[in-house]
């Protein structure tokens, strides 16, 4: 298929999904709704799933579409994430879906979409882990890809609980960010980096105060 006409029909599926989600009410929207018409939801989650997974050059290309037209489904739902966006995360979060650098922007926003809704199931399954590997390992350490690893690392800022995050994932996130500035750093991630900065001080979220992450930072000392 012609590469322009592959883009228009992925992109006709995404807004034929927004249109909708506008046009009809929660109360009538039955495609989009999780306690009504399950089977066709899913049976689109079943399908995507088989073609992000199949890794044959028919397929390939597509990839990068399906991330980016899942998580926009799945910021549809507002109740518990479904079981069946759930049995995606132990493969988005392994390390060959990352090596295809067109597929980054998709699975940074379902990933985004996940943490969102899910984030303390993540964090129970130990998921919330891996997640911050891919950052810390794939996305901040790369000069093409670091805003894409701040992106993510705004989303578990907002959405994890404060007293984990400050037990298991701030010191190790500051961190990555301060060995790659020492190490590597440009303008765009001086830039990336302090857009973070204020972002994580001025944040609003119960239990995490502006003090939490000066006195994390502070308490790094140079190896």
């Amino acid at each position: 298929m012609v590469p322009r006409i592959q883009r228009l029909l992925i992109g006709g599926v995404a807004l034929w999904l927004r249109l909708l989600r506008i046009r009809y009410p929660p109360s009538s929207r039955r495609f989009l709704n999780p306690s009504r018409s399950s089977s066709s939801r899913i049976s689109i989650v079943r399908d995507f799933r088989w073609l992000s997974r199949d890794g044959t050059d028919s397929f390939v290309e597509y990839i990068p579409y399906v991330f980016q037209v899942l998580a926009q489904m799945l910021s549809f739902h507002t109740g518990a994430v479904p079981e069946q966006y759930r049995s995606l995360l132990p493969f988005l979060l392994t390390p060959a879906v990352w090596q295809q650098k067109g597929s980054i922007p998709g699975l940074v926003k379902l990933l985004r979409a996940f943490i969102s809704r899910d984030a303390p199931q993540m964090v129970a399954a130990g998921q919330m882990a891996s997640v911050l590997a891919v950052v810390q390992q794939r996305l901040i350490p790369s000069k093409i890809n670091d805003s894409w690893g701040f992106e993510l690392l705004q989303s578990v800022m907002l959405h994890v609980d404060p007293g984990v995050l400050q037990q298991q994932y701030l010191r190790p996130i500051i961190m990555t960010l301060l060995t790659r500035m020492q190490t590597s750093k440009t303008d765009k991630y001086v830039f990336e980096f302090s857009r973070f900065l204020l972002y994580a001080l001025a944040i609003n979220v119960q239990g995490l105060n502006p003090d939490i992450l000066i006195s994390t930072v502070e308490g790094i000392q140079p190896q």
